[in-house]
């Protein structure tokens, strides 16, 4: 993914970059947390370091610095990473607000050609089903998976 920020791979499951605006730079860390061990789910998150808070991850705030394209092409690269260190892995996210799933769905949607060809791509409706994702659907809950 182009147009991406530098990550910093803490640990096999913890990725950390700094979000970058003319007024100011936000940490950010993305973890991935094992929610199903059989089924080898994983449950994306993406929130704010507080440095000042004893480095406490903050996943309700909305950093505001009009990046967020370069921090979704970010997002994408590291489960790309992470999926080619565990190959078996579903990766799976939605926002923590309604309006953070759509700009997701939007952007997925408009980067379909690229994301395509490397990885099974998936969305959860409010029925609890998955389906494979199509472009402009609102599903609540995305499912990422790596291609062999």
């Amino acid at each position: 993914m182009e147009n991406r920020y530098i990550v910093d791979i803490r640990t096999d499951d913890e990725y950390f970059f700094i979000s970058e605006s003319l007024d100011r730079s936000v940490p950010k860390v993305i973890t991935f947390s094992l929610i199903d061990d059989i089924n080898e789910f994983y449950h994306l998150s993406l929130g704010d370091l507080n440095v000042d808070e004893k480095e406490e991850l903050d996943f309700e705030t909305l950093t505001g610095n009009g990046d967020y394209f370069k921090i979704f092409n970010t997002v994408a690269w590291c489960i790309q990473d992470f999926l080619e260190i565990n190959p078996q892995a579903k990766v799976v996210f939605k926002g923590n607000i309604e309006k953070k799933t759509r700009v997701y769905l939007k952007l997925i949607s408009r980067q379909w050609s690229a994301i395509q060809p490397l990885f099974y791509v998936y969305g959860i409706l409010e029925d609890g089903q998955i389906y494979p994702f199509e472009e402009n659907k609102d599903y609540n809950i995305i499912v990422v998976a790596k291609k062999h």
